[in-house]
């Protein structure tokens, strides 16, 4: 955040309109309790200040993620989102197998695997080491395509760039 949206202690202001600049698709806190998104651009960096309130981050690229990032682009107004994956993601692990074995799984992570299915099935039938990492990738790539065609509002934001 500016210096301008903390109060005297330094501390963020969030009291205020949020105008991030920034959005994250990556597996959320929810998911995944490594690393918040927020926590990915900050304090490392000394170039860079980010902290809560800077990154308005959305989950997956179901109706309801996208409606997430919808809201940031159209009312925020964010224009840059960041697609994230991380290694042994255990979302791209359990449908690397239930395609793989063709498990049945209980209805919502099914869900959650036919969601990720066509990003990740195709490298299943490429040969190679590292089916994990190419699946990581290969789900990163896929999202970040749907993205990019989602319409009428983050396809028109893409355009405009």
């Amino acid at each position: 955040m500016s210096q301008e949206s903390r109060d005297d202690t330094g501390r963020p202001n969030l009291s205020r309109a949020e105008f991030p600049p920034g959005m994250v698709l990556c597996a959320s806190t929810l998911e995944n309790s490594w690393l918040p998104p927020n926590n990915l651009i900050g304090s490392t960096s000394p170039k860079v200040d980010r902290g809560p309130g800077d990154l308005f981050a959305g989950n997956s690229v179901t109706p309801e993620g996208l409606a997430s990032l919808e809201f940031g682009a159209a009312v925020l107004p964010t224009k840059l989102i960041m697609v994230l994956g991380h290694n042994s993601c255990g979302a791209v692990n359990a449908t690397v197998t239930a395609l793989q074995k063709g498990d049945t799984l209980p209805v919502h992570i099914a869900d959650l695997v036919r969601a990720m299915k066509p990003g990740i099935e195709p490298v299943l039938k490429q040969s190679g080491n590292d089916l994990q990492q190419r699946a990581v990738i290969a789900n990163m790539r896929y999202n970040a395509q749907r993205l990019q065609h989602a319409k009428p509002i983050l396809a028109e934001n893409d355009s405009q760039e």
